[in-house]
This record gives structure tokens, C-alpha cells and sequence, in this order.
């Protein structure tokens, strides 16, 4: 579904030479970032790569700007000792000035490190991924402001090679170009359980519009493929999957089922199409990542074989005076 080459978008990263020491780090630094959710900052993160790698991002690429931004594009690489990152996508998104802090660790000295990068660039929203396993960095995100928005699991499984010879169940096939404005509609109403809609900061328009522009770019480029599950004569449901850029892991990116056609199995029967044509080009592993609160969403990729892997915490901080 997706361009032939996920750099063709930025020239900047596709010229780019690198020493063979540093090209797997770079990748592994790269689908480390797209492996870790929504669509936000992933044009970001590609211009950010291009000096070395950057230390975290989130997942796929760039759209043209949604609303106004007082940050410049960021196109150089983002320095070594750097708190934070400037998440351009996100900003145009929702509005308003957003950050990441950079790592996954906090202490006193980089809570004011934090503080003066966010003051700087008028920052108003911050985002910190946290370790489960690292209760000090947890309390001095709360300390500092930051508050719990959302509890990111992800799950894993291995990929049997037999599984290569099933085939999909008549309700599934590739998305086409046609099926764009119903995907839209039916991820606009799909993915409340998000830390978007946890935070009453982000208005539910702009969090609507989040998920459809992902699945619909997901279709059109991001994804390596998009599988539709039809009901009713119509699309019902959906799943994007992205092959990390050594061709090892298979991710599954965005996953719905719309309401009147749950609990029919469609999401099952995505989700053993899409371990299959993993399975059919040799890769070997698959993983998904999805909310603490999304209880039923655990519970299905359970189901088919997926196991915990990690927990992160994920924290937003707004700054009045951002």
C-alpha cells in the first residue's frame, strides 16, 4: 500500500550515505520509532535521524499543516544532549506548540532542562513515555506537572511459516482507493479508548480527524499493506500492518471493527490475514501495541497467540503559559 521506498518523501533522509557501522543502528533507531503508535511525529523523526538517529519517536509520516504553529519545520538533526523534540505534526494538528521529552527517564536536573527548552519554544503540551518498571521517574513526572494519560501495552508473538498457506476468509481483502471515505467514517468513531480522547485538553473533533487522517494515509502510503473486512456489502472494518526495514517484525498499526459489526469475528479474521502474509514473506515476528483501558482489544490479539511483551506509562503535561 505504501510508497516503494518510505524515505521517498523526505530527500533529505533518501540522499543520506551512511558507514555500514552506523546504517543498522540508524534502522534499528527508525522502526524502533514507527513501532511505537499514532500517526504524529514520524516526519519528524525521519529529519531528526539524519545525523545518527534519534533517541524516540512515534509513528507514521507527514501530512500538510492542520492549523496554525509558531514553530519552524524541523530539519536538522535533533542535538545529542537535547531534553526534548519539537513534534511538528502534532502541533499542526491540534493547534498548538506540542514537545516530546526525549528518553524515558526523569530526574531534578532534567525537569529543569524540561522546563527551559518548553518555555523557550512556547511549548503547551508535553509528552513523556515512561518505563512501568521506574516508579522514581514516575514521580518526578508528577511532580513536575505531568499527568497520567494513558497506559501502552505491547504484545508479540512468533509467526509460523505454515501459516503462509492459509488463505483469508471471504470477507477480507486489500483496501482499494474506493474505500477511503468509509474507513475514514468508521475510524472517526473507532478509537476512543486513545490517550487522545483521555485528555479533555484535546478537543474530540481533532481526535475524530486524528484517526481518520491515519487510516486514510495508512491506505495511500504509511502502511506496507490494509486489509478490509466487508458486512453487509460494505466496509466494516479494518487493519493496517508495517514490516520494520529489516524485514524481521511485522506491526500491526491501527486496527477497527465498526460497532453494529462487532463481535462477528471480522477482527479475528483481520488479524490471521495479516500473521499469514507475514508468514508468506518470511517474517517471523508480529507485534501490536494497544491502551491499558482497551480491554477488549487486549483480549483479541490474546486470543491469537499475542503475548505482553511491555507496559510504558505515558504522561501529558499543559503549561498554562505555553
Amino acid at each position: 500500500m505504501k510508497s516503494a521506498s518510505l524515505l521517498k518523501p523526505f530527500p533529505e533522509i533518501e540522499r543520506l550515505s551512511f558507514a555500514p557501522s552506523k546504517l543498522r543502528g540508524f534502522a534499528a533507531t527508525l522502526f524502533s520509532a514507527v513501532c511505537r503508535a499514532p500517526p504524529r511525529d514520524f516526519a519528524a523523526t525521519l529529519r531528526s535521524c539524519s545525523g545518527v538517529a534519534a533517541s524516540c519517536a512515534m509513528a507514521p509520516t507527514r501530512l500538510g499543516s492542520v492549523g496554525p504553529t509558531t514553530m519552524t519545520s524541523q530539519t536538522d538533526p535533533i542535538p545529542a544532549d537535547a531534553p526534548c523534540q519539537f513534534l511538528e505534526w502534532d502541533s499542526n494538528h491540534f493547534g498548538v506548540n506540542i514537545g516530546r521529552v526525549n528518553g524515558c527517564q526523569l530526574d531534578d536536573p532534567l525537569c529543569g532542562a524540561i522546563e527551559r527548552w518548553s518555555s523557550e519554544r512556547k511549548i503547551a503540551c508535553l509528552y513523556f513515555f515512561c518505563r512501568a518498571d521506574d516508579p522514581a521517574s514516575s514521580r518526578w513526572a508528577e511532580s513536575a506537572g505531568f499527568h497520567l494519560a494513558d497506559v501502552r501495552l505491547t504484545f508479540g508473538r512468533d509467526v509460523d511459516p505454515s501459516m503462509a498457506a492459509i488463505a483469508p476468509p471471504p470477507a477480507i481483502r486489500p483496501a482499494e482507493p474506493g474505500d477511503v471515505p468509509a474507513l475514514e467514517k468508521i475510524a472517526a468513531r473507532s478509537h476512543r479508548d486513545s490517550r487522545f480522547y483521555a485528555d479533555p485538553r484535546f478537543s474530540r473533533e481533532a481526535c475524530d480527524r486524528l484517526y481518520a487522517v491515519w487510516i486514510g494515509q495508512s491506505c495511500r502510503e504509511w502502511a506496507d499493506a490494509v486489509w478490509v473486512a466487508e458486512h453487509a456489502n460494505r466496509p466494516a472494518a479494518y487493519l493496517a500492518c508495517h514490516v520494520d526495514p529489516a524485514g524481521a517484525t511485522g506491526k500491526i498499526g491501527i486496527v477497527a471493527v465498526d460497532e453494529p459489526a462487532r463481535g462477528l469475528g471480522l477482527g479475528g479474521a483481520l488479524i490471521q490475514t495479516c500473521l499469514s502474509w507475514l508468514a508468506s514473506r518470511q517474517i517471523r515476528k508480529a507485534t501490536v501495541v494497544t491502551q491499558g483501558r482497551n480491554l477488549a482489544a487486549q483480549r483479541l490479539y490474546q486470543r491469537h497467540g499475542f503475548v505482553s511483551q511491555a507496559m510504558e506509562l505515558v504522561y501529558h503535561k499543559w503549561r498554562l503559559n505555553g
